[in-house]
């Protein structure tokens, strides 16, 4: 319950944001004025819930069952923009999103070169990296 109360105060809003409650939600609006159902943080409240409820343990299991790949992690920290230089719990963000499952409708296949090819159906167009 306390991320569901940080959630709703004005310091969990990025400079300039607001909010206002509506009919039982909130509003936000950005610093143009620009209304938006969404916090603009629901991302990061997202995987705090996910995080809270046991899904660290979940991804430290399934990190342990298919350790991801130097090459992986490197790709992945690099993705978020984690410099090798960092702390070593912030480097080890990159090798828990390799842990995550796939969205949706996604699919891990193997390419020739033997790297790990991501597929999304319907379209069913080869992405690489891990979206």
């Amino acid at each position: 319950m306390r991320l569901a109360a940080d959630y709703a105060t004005a310091e969990s809003l990025p400079n300039g944001w607001t909010s206002r409650a509506a009919g039982g939600a909130f509003a936000f609006a950005d610093p143009s004025g620009a209304a938006h159902d969404d916090h603009p943080l629901r991302g990061f409240y997202d995987g705090a819930m996910f995080l809270a409820r046991g899904g660290f343990a979940e991804l430290q299991r399934l990190a342990a069952a298919r350790p991801p790949g130097a090459e992986e992690r490197r790709a992945m920290a690099s993705y978020f923009g984690i410099l090798p230089s960092e702390d070593p719990y912030v480097r080890e963000v990159a090798e828990l999103a390799l842990s995550c499952p796939l969205p949706e409708g996604w699919a891990e296949e193997v390419a020739p070169s033997g790297e790990p090819l991501y597929t999304c159906a319907p379209p069913g167009a080869p992405r690489m990296p891990r979206p």
